[in-house]
C-alpha cells in the first residue's frame, strides 16, 4: 500500500545531509581547529545538544513527518551550539580577549590581585577592543594575532600600539605561573642559554638588567635569532615580530608601570626580581621547541 510503504531513500536526504554536516561540526569546532579564533564554550558539546534529539525510525506518511521534524530539530540544535560558541570572527572581531590562566590572586605574593585584575580586565581588554575598532576599516592580510605583528607598523599607530599590547599580553599571562608551578627550562633551552649566558642565573642577571633599564614603558624579551638566543627590548607595546628578521619572542616581561606600580611603587628592580619567582618554564620551553626553533611565531 502506497501510503503504509517506507518512502524512498531520496526522502531521508535532508535528514542524513544534516547528520553528516553535525558530525563534522563535533569534531571540527570541539577541537576548535575548524574556524581560526573560535572555542566552544566551556563544558558544552555538539553531542550534548544533540543527545535528546534522537533521529526516529521512519515510515509512511507519519515516517515523513517525523523524518522532516527530526532534521528541523537537528538544524535547530546546530544553530544553538553555534550561537553558543566564543569566535572572534562571528561578530566582526579580529580578536577575542583570552581568559586569564588562573584566578587574579594566583601569583600572590609576586605580583598581587589587583594589579592583575587590572591589567587585564582594564589595559589588555583596551587593546583588544582598540585593535578590533581599527581593524573594521583597516583590511589586514594576517588572519590572526601572532601573524598580523608583521603589518602592525604598516597599518598605523592605533593597529602597531594596540596590536602589539593585545599580543603581547596574550603571550605575558601564559608565560607566568603560580609560585612553584613553572618548572625549570627544558634540557635544550638550558642548553642555548649556556651557550650565551654560562648559566640560568648569568642569563637571568643579563636580562634583568635590560628589563631595570628600559626607559619608561616597554618590554624585555627573550628572543629566537637565527636558531639562537638573544636579549632585547622594545618601546611602548612593540615587539621583535614587527620588524622582519629581528626574532621571535619566547618569554618576556612588561615594564609598563601598570604592571607593578601598585605593589612596588617605583621599584622596578624589586618587580624584576620578585617576577621570575612566576615564570612558567614550561610555556618558554614549548615557545622555544614547538615554535620558535621552526620559524613560526608562538600565537597569541
Amino acid at each position: 500500500d502506497a501510503r503504509t510503504a517506507a518512502p524512498p531513500p531520496h526522502r531521508f536526504s535532508l535528514l542524513m545531509l544534516t547528520a553528516i554536516f553535525l558530525s563534522f561540526f563535533s569534531v571540527h569546532l570541539s577541537s576548535a581547529a575548524f574556524i581560526p579564533g573560535c572555542r566552544p564554550a566551556a563544558g558544552r558539546s555538539l553531542s550534548m545538544s544533540m543527545s535528546s534529539q534522537r533521529a526516529p525510525a521512519a515510515g509512511g506518511n507519519v515516517g515523513r513527518r517525523k523524518a522532516a521534524t527530526a532534521s528541523l530539530l537537528a538544524a535547530g540544535s546546530l544553530m544553538s551550539f553555534l550561537s553558543s560558541v566564543p569566535c572572534a570572527m562571528a561578530d566582526g572581531d579580529f580578536y577575542k580577549l583570552p581568559d586569564l590562566p588562573y584566578d587574579y590572586g594566583a601569583l600572590e605574593p609576586s605580583i598581587d590581585a589587583t594589579t592583575m585584575q587590572l591589567h587585564h580586565d582594564k589595559h589588555h581588554a583596551t587593546y583588544v577592543k582598540k585593535l578590533n575598532d581599527a581593524l573594521k576599516e583597516k583590511k589586514p592580510r594576517a588572519t590572526n594575532l601572532a601573524d598580523l605583528q608583521a603589518e602592525a607598523m604598516k597599518l598605523g599607530s592605533t593597529v602597531r600600539n594596540n596590536g602589539g599590547g593585545a599580543y603581547n599580553h596574550a603571550l605575558f599571562w601564559r608565560m607566568m605561573a603560580p609560585v612553584g608551578k613553572g618548572g625549570e627550562p627544558s634540557e635544550a633551552l638550558q642548553k642555548a642559554i649556556n651557550a650565551v649566558w654560562g648559566s640560568k642565573e648569568g642569563f637571568q642577571e643579563a636580562f634583568s638588567k635590560a628589563a631595570t633599564a628600559v626607559f619608561g614603558s616597554g618590554w624585555a624579551w627573550l628572543i629566537v635569532k637565527k636558531g639562537g638566543l638573544e636579549i632585547t627590548t622594545t618601546p611602548n607595546q612593540d615587539n621583535n615580530l614587527m620588524i622582519s628578521g629581528s626574532g621571535i619572542p619566547i618569554l618576556g616581561i612588561d615594564v609598563w608601570e601598570h604592571a607593578y606600580y601598585l605593589k612596588y611603587n617605583n621599584r622596578r628592580p624589586d618587580y624584576v626580581k620578585e617576577w621570575w619567582k612566576v615564570v612558567n618554564w614550561s610555556e618558554v620551553n614549548n615557545n622555544y621547541e614547538n615554535y620558535a626553533l621552526k620559524g613560526i611565531p608562538v600565537p597569541a
